[in-house]
């Protein structure tokens, strides 16, 4: 998909870049911007919570798996691309000030999902426990917890939430919970392994707008598995082959990947579709997963090769793209900024809600093997491909169409 142009991002985003002038975005990260009265003054280090004093504008940084605190090399060049083009000129008063928070959460490895193995992955009724789950889960809560004190505290600032890899989910599954958030300036995206085919999001990059991302094509799959746990593996392993294959091609059943992006905190409300940007490249297999989960499947290749050859696209998005993506997040905070600064009333902190989801992220846990258990069924599954895909036996369990309530209503999506 080519990268979104300034035609396509919101129409008030876009009057206030034309404003800033092509000094302030065009020229590059180290440009100036074009009027110090639209100059925002940060933060020079960023706080692990939230704190006593309100801001104008709220910077909430979520660094991805293993990166340390407290952004990250994605996340901090981000927040140079946002410095470059909204900071107040020296000797001048600045218009708004910026509370920067870089949210304070494990981001732990997903290799710590290796020890769950494919089978398990796939096919528990149940997603088992671990270290990442946990990560995820308490990076949710930190999130829902800094929003909250801000919309208490001081609910004239304007959030601008910026998230890479887990971090994106991070800030993903907050976002699809909350529902309206007034108060989001902006989301930025990179790599984000919730993305999925109409998420309510505005898309930059050079990833197909078909990508589906790693954590959402283990939530679609483990629905498909479902038929499995109803049934026996023979008919569920040929489902998630069958689905794998269509998912590699950009062919999913869009009902079933929308209800399950409903139960798992996927689905981005479509008010703040201009407000979110979801940057993804071609090549990224956290957030464009079909093509290497099936060259997986087919034995062509090995996860441990496709993330290896994944990793310098997923940790390389430059400062080209990020300002471009960043304009009009930019456009958006500074046209709707208050003139002047206000104070920040009594400190009231509300209790976040943590809710358990599906993250997977890297998914070391796809390694030791073919993907979907060709060992399981006693036959490589690059040699059954076409005896299965033509086989239209019992793939009525997975079909999406007016009748589907009938096959599903009895059961639950998988947790």
């Amino acid at each position: 998909m080519p990268s979104a142009s300034l035609d396509d991002v919101h129409p008030i985003a876009r009057a206030a870049l034309l404003g800033l002038a092509a000094v302030a975005l065009v020229a590059g990260p180290s440009a100036a911007p074009a009027a110090a009265d639209t100059g925002l003054d940060w933060a020079d280090q960023p706080a692990r919570t939230v704190t006593d004093q309100c801001g104008d504008v709220l910077f909430v940084g979520v660094r991805g798996s293993g990166e340390e605190w407290p952004w990250g090399p994605t996340i901090e060049r981000v927040r140079e691309v946002l410095i470059a083009h909204t900071e107040h000129v020296d000797g001048d008063r600045p218009r708004a000030q910026v509370r920067e928070i870089a949210l304070d959460f494990p981001a732990a490895s997903p290799y710590t999902l290796t020890d769950i193995g494919v089978e398990r992955l796939l096919f528990d009724e149940e997603m088992p426990d671990n270290d990442y789950l946990r990560s995820v889960e308490a990076g949710r809560a930190e999130l829902h917890r800094i929003l909250d004190d801000s919309a208490t505290r001081c609910p004239n600032e304007r959030w601008v939430l910026a998230g890479f890899s887990q971090g994106a989910q991070v800030i993903t599954e907050t976002l699809a919970e909350r529902g309206e958030a007034p108060q989001l300036a902006g989301a930025l995206l990179f790599g984000n392994p919730l993305h999925y085919p109409t998420q309510q999001v505005t898309e930059f990059g050079t990833g197909d707008d078909s990508a589906t991302g790693l954590v959402a094509a283990v939530h679609y799959l483990r629905e498909t598995a479902q038929v499995a746990r109803d049934s026996d593996d023979r008919i569920g392993l040929k489902a998630v082959i069958r689905t794998t294959l269509a998912m590699s091609e950009g062919d999913l059943a869009m009902p079933r990947m929308q209800r399950v992006a409903r139960y798992h905190a996927m689905e981005i409300p479509e008010s703040l579709r201009h407000r979110v940007i979801s940057v993804c490249n071609a090549g990224d297999i956290i957030c464009d997963a079909g093509s290497p989960l099936a060259r997986v499947m087919l034995g062509a290749s090995t996860i441990t090769s496709e993330t290896d050859r994944a990793r310098p696209i997923h940790q390389g998005y430059d400062e080209a793209l990020i300002a471009e993506a960043a304009a009009a997040l930019i456009g958006d905070l500074l046209a709707n900024l208050p003139e002047c600064p206000g104070g920040p009333p009594a400190r009231t902190e509300p209790e976040a809600d943590a809710a358990w989801r599906i993250p997977v992220e890297a998914i070391g846990a796809l390694a030791g093997g073919g993907l979907l258990l060709a060992a399981g069924a006693g036959v490589t599954v690059a040699r059954r491909r076409r005896r299965m895909v033509d086989d239209d036996t019992d793939w009525h369990l997975l079909s999406d169409d007016e009748d589907d309530d009938q096959h599903t209503g009895s059961r639950q999506l998988s947790a």
